[in-house]
């Protein structure tokens, strides 16, 4: 029996009433997915930028960063200039080999902003994550920062604050000319680094400190001239005396040192 024209128009309608149903439910379920896939994707997204939550206290006090650090994939990710430059130490940037030098007075640290190996006192050391780039600044792990520069820090997952104890036992000056200067606060100890990616410590003599430990103070350091070194060092005792040593030094070495009791 030959199917007649009537029932041949309504297969067709029916075969192409299908079709369309068919691509209708495949544009659902991809749209559907893509959503799911995008939703998926902003809350990662606001999972991994939390930073302006996140706090840091240092010996309990906050303090803030232009560059917020953030989480990201659970791993706390700090700027290491602007923190660097919270614990007092040098960051220089070299633009030929792209290499950002951190500097204190017990480590130097050498990060490439594009590599997960770092240099520390001129080992290679992994860190636990890739650093990151935001904006104009590298960001590496909070752990790896801790680490390399032996600075106490724990995560308060609670609060999300980063607790950094660094109760430094030096103060601290910075010349122009990038020579860098650390006096202990426990003996006096005044220290010496040249700028230079290949600087070291230099031990530049003891000032008379009489063996009292600094409470409070700060330095400042001027040009003598190209060999030389005017250092004011303003200090609080334990025994709340206020004292000013005005250090010269000359080739490296303490050439003359005059202290001042302020009166009262």
């Amino acid at each position: 029996m030959v199917p007649d024209a009537k029932c041949r128009r309504r297969d067709i309608i029916i075969l192409l009433l299908s079709l369309v149903g068919a691509v209708a439910l495949f544009i659902v379920i991809f749209v559907t997915f893509s959503f799911k896939h995008v939703e998926a994707q902003v809350q990662k997204e606001q999972k991994d930028n939390t930073g302006p939550d996140i706090k840091i206290l240092q010996d309990g006090v906050e303090m803030k960063l232009s560059n917020p650090p953030f989480l990201k994939s659970g791993r706390i990710f700090v700027p290491l200039r602007d923190l660097s430059q919270l614990l007092d130490f040098r960051t220089d940037w070299d633009a030929t080999h792209q290499i950002i030098t951190v500097i204190g007075i017990n480590h130097v640290v050498r990060v490439d902003p594009y590599s997960i190996q770092a240099l520390v006192d001129g080992k290679s050391v992994r860190m636990d994550a890739d650093p990151v780039i935001r904006g104009n600044s590298t960001y590496v792990p909070l752990q790896f920062f801790a680490s390399a520069f032996g600075t106490p820090v724990t995560w308060d997952t609670y609060t999300k604050t980063v607790n950094i104890n660094n109760q430094s036992k030096y103060l601290h000056a910075v010349h122009p000319d990038g020579t860098m200067f650390w006096v202990s606060k426990q003996n006096g100890t005044l220290y010496m680094r040249s700028a230079g990616m290949g600087a070291k410590l230099v031990t530049v003599g003891q000032i008379h400190l009489n063996t009292i430990e600094i409470d409070k103070g700060n330095m400042r350091v001027e040009s003598l001239d190209p060999q030389g070194y005017d250092i004011e060092i303003a200090v609080s005792m334990k025994d709340m005396t206020d004292v000013v040593y005005n250090v010269r030094v000359l080739g490296g070495a303490i050439a003359r040192e005059t202290i001042t009791i302020p009166s009262d």
